[in-house]
């Protein structure tokens, strides 16, 4: 057992000084939900998120030919993803709109960033990974300058516990008064997703809500957990969701 007398021990865990423990953490948004389009997770690609059914290899490929390995977009991306012996990351050198496959076959990729880029010091397309048979897009890097994929999605790998300890969201919308309703849920083994938590946001006054658990929620192993909107009282509204979760090998 690790002693940590008089230290911020959510400190440590990121100094990686806490054997075991990791950030899993990640921040979502999702810039356009409209009232007919709910539910819609938080992610950058809008919609609801499909998990792949299985580990796929990933092929990786961007909506601009700027995007490659001596482009002016992006030229590598650091892909992080679950894989079946637990966590693992690579690097892929872009080649524009041809897409290039991952040497990892992943069951989510949790992040990907752009590691090298050109003169514009960023991607000029989206970049998407889309699973192999799937064919359903698990990450993607939008044009906003972020040059990191956001998704308030995770998938607790093997060998791993989590322990979300808070959440919060908060929304934008043009005019004020609007309200919308978004949802903290897991995936449990029998496939099914499951209400852990619920905000009702509004965009006047502060805007925002946060849990803290002093119990930490549990997800297991192989669990997905992932914040989604239910409903929106306007078009146009955006919603960006942070998710604190500490992963702790078996």
């Amino acid at each position: 057992m690790t002693y940590l007398k008089n230290r911020d021990f959510y400190l440590e865990v990121a100094k990686g000084n806490v054997t075991k423990h990791s950030d899993y953490g990640c921040f979502g948004i999702n810039t356009d939900i409209d009232t007919g389009s709910t539910p819609e997770d938080i992610w950058s690609d809008g919609g609801v998120f499909t998990p792949p059914t299985t580990y796929r290899i990933h092929a990786l490929v961007s909506s601009s030919a700027s995007d490659t390995s001596a482009g002016v977009g992006a030229r590598t991306i650091r892909v992080f993803g679950v894989v079946s012996t637990g966590l693992e990351e690579e690097t892929i050198t872009m080649n524009g709109v041809t897409p290039v496959n991952t040497v990892n076959s992943y069951s989510d990729i949790y992040r990907m960033v752009i590691y090298t880029a050109g003169t514009s010091l960023t991607n000029v397309g989206v970049i998407t990974a889309t699973a192999a048979v799937d064919a359903t897009i698990t990450a993607s890097i939008q044009v906003n300058g972020y040059n990191a994929s956001r998704r308030a999605i995770r998938l607790i790998p093997p060998g791993y516990k989590g322990y979300l300890t808070d959440w919060k969201g908060s929304m934008i919308q043009a005019t004020a008064n609007n309200t919308s309703v978004i949802n903290l849920l897991t995936k449990t083994s029998t496939g099914l997703w499951v209400t852990r938590g619920l905000h009702t946001l509004t965009n006047s006054g502060g805007g925002n809500e946060t849990d803290e658990y002093k119990v930490p929620l549990l997800i297991e192993s192989g669990e997905f957990v992932k914040v989604q909107c239910s409903s929106v009282s306007a078009n146009n509204t955006q919603v960006q969701v942070n998710i604190n979760i500490v992963l702790i090998q078996d």
